[in-house]
């Protein structure tokens, strides 16, 4: 498994993580160390093929060739928190801290659309795993479903892509995280009093609620056949918790230091 990095020095690493034995260790593939960002990076994200890497910071969105470890573009931006590559990979998503959803071609670096989505900052983008919209989840307590669009540009007599906003999910806390499970079937948000919700995607019932961290959830991730949820939080620590009771399978105190992303794989 290959796990990028954006570390407080403003650099990138890509790490290949040896999970087969009983001690998990890991290997340094790549580092980015040349001048980039001159702000702290806040996020960091793969493309689907693997052979890019995007990562935002307060002003600016960079796109890396993972092999020359080369920056390919640079995009004026706002104040990015989250971000992720539109399945195809020629489109990239951007959450910002003003509440600002963006969309940008990545070979051209031009900006196709920016919504003032939400009055909070966007703390988490996920695609839903039909590949035809994504959720943005933000600190305004409200969680919006969006769906993938083509339209007719004027400009360029082209059809181009766009965000259609399709639903509200409100909150009673800020949202600080959401994820789909990989069958569609549920969505988790993680919230600023520290829980778990669950809920159907097709309906947006709720379902369950996952309490046992002591400080909020920053990151979580649902494994393949989506029945359990890892989560990581500001308590420095990583619990495993079962999708169909809500239980918790297994809590490690994995950091000395508040736990910024987890994923399974």
């Amino acid at each position: 498994m290959m796990v990028a990095l954006g570390l407080h020095s403003n650099s990138i690493q890509v790490h290949m993580l040896d999970m087969e034995t009983t001690s998990p260790g890991h290997t340094l593939l790549h580092s980015i160390t040349a001048p980039s960002h001159r702000t702290d990076v806040r996020a960091v994200c793969f493309s689907g093929d693997d052979r890019a890497i995007a990562s935002g910071s307060a002003n600016s969105i960079k796109i890396w060739s993972r092999s020359s470890r080369n920056c390919l573009h640079t995009m004026e931006s706002g104040h990015v928190l989250s971000l992720t590559f539109v399945p195809g990979d020629r489109h990239i998503v951007v959450g910002t801290k003003t509440g600002q959803v963006q969309l940008y071609e990545v070979g051209s670096g031009d900006l196709l659309q920016e919504a003032g989505a939400h009055s909070g900052a966007v703390w988490s983008v996920d695609v839903s795993p039909d590949r035809r919209g994504l959720v943005t989840g933000s600190a305004d307590h409200d969680v919006k479903f969006w769906d993938f669009e083509l339209i007719s540009d004027p400009a360029s007599q082209q059809r181009r892509l766009s965000l259609s906003h399709v639903r509200t999910l409100k909150m009673a806390e800020e949202v600080l995280c959401v994820c789909h499970s990989p069958n569609g079937r549920l969505l988790a948000v993680a919230l600023l009093d520290s829980t778990v919700k669950i809920f159907f995607t097709d309906s947006l019932k709720f379902s369950l609620s996952l309490y046992g961290h002591k400080l909020p959830v920053l990151s979580m991730d649902i494994t393949s056949d989506s029945t359990l949820l890892a989560t990581c939080s500001s308590d420095k620590n990583i619990r495993i918790w079962g999708l169909d009771f809500g239980d918790c399978h297994k809590s490690l105190f994995a950091h000395d230091d508040s736990i910024m992303g987890v994923k399974v794989r």
